[in-house]
């Protein structure tokens, strides 16, 4: 599978160096952790472990930054970094079975602790049934086990790329599809280009 992933310069050197990139929880937001871990998780289950212990929180890359006709980030565009940040944009090829893919809109859903509705009226269905949950979030997660299961069930959704609801997602050839993995080696890499975060 064709990808490519958005590192900073210090990241494209330490993969230059050791012959790999592994992402570390020092440097992941702290504020989105329990998203990241929530994806891990689904990680080990579809994909399997990670090959090293030191690996708990997944790399990213797009196989489908804006639709089917523009893969590759686009890095004339603003926040691929911290504006005024050196990075690289770096292709790969890397085996279909090492890599999770999702849809990059609907996993905002979760990074918000949000319920993944299937349409409007799902969505409308779930507020009315539920209204406390919409003070709830990762810090502030509901108290109701039957209410945290169903919203971490709709979550699945994200990994259906096939999944269209012109309330909630578009169709697959216009999607953002991210994707996730444990580690990117030397030897994958097909093409780098600098550039200066905008």
């Amino acid at each position: 599978m064709e990808l490519w992933t958005i590192q900073t310069e210090p990241a494209w050197r330490s993969l230059q160096e050791r012959g790999y990139l592994r992402a570390t929880r020092a440097h992941a937001d702290r504020d989105l952790l329990p998203a990241y871990d929530w994806m891990a998780a689904q990680m080990k289950e579809r994909i399997g472990p990670p090959r090293s212990s030191k690996s708990s929180v997944p790399l990213w890359a797009w196989q489908q930054y804006d639709g089917i006709e523009r893969r590759r980030p686009d890095l004339r565009r603003a926040w691929h970094l911290p504006r005024g940040t050196h990075g690289v944009r770096v292709g790969f090829e890397i085996p279909d079975d090492q890599v999770l893919l999702s849809d990059f809109q609907s996993w905002h859903y979760v990074l918000n602790y949000s319920y993944l509705a299937t349409s409007e009226s799902d969505a409308e269905a779930f507020d009315a049934r539920f209204p406390e949950f919409l003070c709830c979030s990762w810090s502030n997660p509901s108290d109701d086990p039957c209410v945290r299961s169903l919203v971490e069930e709709s979550w699945q959704r994200i990994f259906d790329l096939d999944w269209y609801d012109p309330y909630v997602t578009a169709v697959k050839a216009e999607k953002s599809i991210q994707a996730t993995f444990w580690q990117l080696d030397w030897d994958q890499v097909t093409s780098v280009d600098p550039f200066v975060a905008r």
